[in-house]
């Protein structure tokens, strides 16, 4: 929105009327006004937002019994309002990398290129901390209207990240692309892992 040059205040205001929305289902004059405003195509808005609205309702009717999302999800879409019961999945956080060229970093010289990384490590550390708290922050959320969180027995945490361990190779192992990159990740995980 700044570069089609609108003031940081009117699109502040104009993105928190679109969030504070609790379940987005068409028409909603916030979102075409955000879309307008954005340039973003409204029927796309609109596709973004039916879906948790739908799920909802699938849940109070009984039509789904369950779905799978980031923990965060949950609490934001008042989901605690229709389900009390929340299974927290092994292994399930979202995890945001940042990722950065060798070659660009080098061409920043080495004094620029260890002050990016020493920002980068100050950043991590900030990041990885909020993440935790942010979890609580959400589990307590979750029980104080209502919500149970169940966890897996220890077994069943095992099995559960077997089988999906051993999926998520099988598809991954069908692009050469993925593939690579997968086992960086895991020799980077292999030797990073406390």
């Amino acid at each position: 929105m700044r570069r089609a040059g609108y003031p940081e205040t009117f699109s502040a205001g104009l993105i928190t009327a679109v969030g504070a929305i609790d379940i987005i289902i068409p028409p909603s004059i916030p979102m075409i006004v955000y879309g307008a405003a954005a340039s973003e195509l409204v029927p796309r808005l609109y596709a973004a937002g039916i879906l948790p609205g739908l799920l909802i309702a699938a849940m109070q009717n009984r039509t789904i019994d369950g779905m799978t999302g980031g923990f965060s999800i949950f609490t934001t879409f008042k989901y605690f309002d229709v389900a009390k019961g929340l299974t927290q999945l092994p292994g399930s956080f979202l995890v945001a990398t940042a990722l950065v060229n060798r070659k660009w970093m080098q061409s920043l010289g080495p004094d620029l290129e260890a002050m990016v990384r020493d920002e980068s490590r100050r950043a991590e550390a900030l990041f990885s901390t909020f993440g935790v708290e942010d979890v609580r922050r959400i589990a307590a959320t979750w029980k104080k209207n209502g919500g149970e969180i169940i966890s897996f027995s220890p077994a069943d945490h095992q099995g559960f990240l077997k089988e999906v361990t051993a999926s998520a190779a099988a598809i991954l192992n069908a692009n050469p692309q993925f593939r690579e990159d997968y086992q960086a990740l895991q020799a980077a995980a292999k030797k990073n892992r406390r």
